[in-house]
């Protein structure tokens, strides 16, 4: 027992070493503007060649700077996606990537697997350690830089845009404001985007009215994320509920009354009670 305890504590540590080792040599790579990832999850357009360590672009190169163009004439994404073929979905990262620019960027980095998928988490790195390398020269990049600065601005306006409307259809109430809207600790909404659960939608047809919308994606037994099944709620419903609840989380009194009543459940689950009335 004891020797297998020692040869597994060993193994482990070497491993661990391992794992060191070949993450600082990746990090490396990429200081240098090497690609270390897989051929396949090259931007759309892009290539490598890791025996000479040469950029060069592909044949979709062209549909890429078409996408620049449109963007910048004000096409919306739904506009640059029907008339170049492109899902909608993936125009806004190559929209956004900053390779077109002829600079290979890493501001995120790997945090774990997330549970019960088989997708990493992403973590924001440091100012300071984010890799920022020029690849193409200034002359060989595939967007001119003036056109790249061009689509980022349209890119901020839209987005902004986007959160006016958003935050004008959200509700009111202090709670629901909080919770469902762009505000956060970011002038720019970036930390609240990322704790949101819903967005108000406001649906279609006559009888339609605002409701929250699950944007949440859960792991299946594949390990694919999916996008969340549940129906919308409308806000008029929830708003006044999830404000009365809240508000009842700031008096000592109904606290009191709450964990009472939670004791009681424990005792005598078949004649529980429940505590937000």
């Amino acid at each position: 027992m004891l020797v297998s305890g020692l040869l597994a504590l060993i193994g482990g540590k070497e491993k661990a070493e391992i794992v060191r080792r070949s993450q600082a040599g990746k990090e490396a790579k990429r200081q240098r503007g090497q690609w270390v990832q897989s051929v396949d999850f090259l931007p759309r357009g892009i290539a490598y060649d890791r025996k000479t360590q040469t950029w060069s672009y592909t044949a979709a190169a062209g549909g890429v700077r078409e996408m620049y163009e449109l963007a910048a004439e004000g096409a919306t994404q739904a506009e640059i996606g029907r008339r170049t073929g492109v899902p909608s979905q993936t125009i806004r990262s190559v929209l956004q990537n900053p390779i077109y620019d002829g600079r290979l960027v890493f501001a995120s980095r790997s945090g774990g697997r997330i549970a019960n998928s088989k997708h990493q988490k992403k973590i924001a790195r440091p100012a300071d350690h984010v890799i920022d390398v020029r690849v193409f020269n200034e002359t060989d990049q595939l967007v001119p830089n003036a056109l790249w600065l061009n689509v980022q601005a349209r890119l901020r306006t839209a987005e902004h845009a986007h959160r006016r409307t958003r935050e004008a259809t959200a509700p009111s109430s202090w709670a629901s404001s909080f919770l469902f809207s762009s505000h956060g600790p970011d002038a720019d909404g970036a930390a609240a985007r990322d704790h949101i659960v819903y967005g108000c939608s406001t649906g279609a047809g006559p009888r339609a009215a605002p409701r929250y919308m699950c944007r949440c994606k859960h792991g299946d037994a594949s390990g694919e994320l999916r996008r969340c099944g549940l129906v919308g709620f409308r806000c008029d419903v929830v708003n006044p509920c999830l404000d009365r609840y809240l508000t009842n989380l700031t008096h000592s009194d109904w606290l009191v009354a709450a964990a009472f009543e939670a004791v009681k459940q424990a005792k005598a689950p078949d004649t529980a009670v429940p505590l937000v009335q």
